[in-house]
């Protein structure tokens, strides 16, 4: 998009399952560690909120980086009902490397005139539904600002909008 923000999706490293990107062995060891202990502390809290209905073995992850310079994002809702995006910050979030901002409540069709950005630090895990209005904010610092996510859905919901089943490589 020329933002300075990427995306990376990951092999989410638990059970086998099968990523976008391959990795060395030894990152993909330490990936599959952060995400065993971002999913120690999400699923439970996960499994809570959709008590009537399980959660989906399907999960997604990745890293998004915003590199000095990155433009802020218009503000935006990853999907629909039924995800939840779990962040792990790999570097600390201060105000010039553009952390993300939420809007609370908008994810139950309250309004966006209060926005929130938690200056999280590596160690802290945020969740928020899909729903929830977020960007992430310009990164006017000089160094990255690297966090990874995983995406949780309850059975039957898949994001077919930011995962789709088919990558750009494979039609390259």
């Amino acid at each position: 998009e020329g933002t300075g923000r990427y995306d990376m999706p990951l092999p989410w490293c638990i059970d086998g399952q099968a990523g976008d990107v391959r990795l060395p062995a030894k990152d993909e060891a330490a990936f599959g560690e952060l995400h065993s202990a971002m999913d120690g502390v999400a699923r439970p809290v996960v499994g809570a909120l959709w008590a009537e209905q399980a959660v989906s073995d399907e999960m997604r992850a990745g890293c998004v980086i915003s590199e000095p310079g990155a433009l802020a994002q218009p503000s935006h809702r990853d999907g629909p009902d039924g995800l939840v995006t779990v962040f792990a910050p790999l570097t600390a979030f201060v105000p010039r490397n553009g952390p993300t901002e939420l809007s609370p409540s908008t994810h139950r069709g309250g309004d966006d005139s209060s926005s929130l950005a938690p200056l999280l630090q590596p160690g802290d895990v945020l969740l928020f539904d899909y729903r929830c209005l977020h960007r992430g904010l310009a990164n006017e610092g000089n160094s990255r600002r690297e966090v990874a996510y995983a995406v949780y859905s309850r059975q039957g919901v898949r994001d077919i909008q930011n995962f789709p089943s088919a990558t750009t490589l494979e039609y390259d």
